[in-house]
């Protein structure tokens, strides 16, 4: 084996995809960067404040003119990644395109699969 490459992680089953509705799959949306990067050390946590301004369509026009649907995977009760699906207005003429954003997820490709 390359020293370069490393053996793939075993899947550890699959995760469940549930959009987010409640303010408390949202509080899990939010902090799951907060989770996943805790110990990276060049990682620099964004307010949480921010996010959840950022994320709110009253605060972002953005927002407030797109269709936007937030997702959460997770094992157990326990979130392990996050994707948002957005069809907003964009370009000169305000076109409406998708987006996928807010991609977060453990080291695990059945997650990143699921998402």
């Amino acid at each position: 084996m390359s020293r370069l490459m490393r053996a793939p992680r075993p899947p550890q089953g699959a995760a469940d995809i549930v959009m987010v509705r409640s303010r408390a799959e949202m509080d899990d949306f939010i902090r799951l960067p907060y989770q996943l990067y805790r110990a990276h050390p060049h990682w620099v946590a964004p307010l949480e404040v921010e996010r959840r301004q950022f994320l709110n369509p009253r605060r972002n026009p953005y927002l407030r003119e797109s269709d936007v649907s937030y997702f959460l995977a997770r094992r157990g009760r326990a979130p392990v990644g996050r994707v948002g699906a957005i069809i907003g207005p964009d370009g000169p003429a305000r076109q409406r395109q998708g987006y996928v954003g807010f991609f977060e997820c453990t080291e695990d490709p059945a997650v990143a699969r699921a998402l």
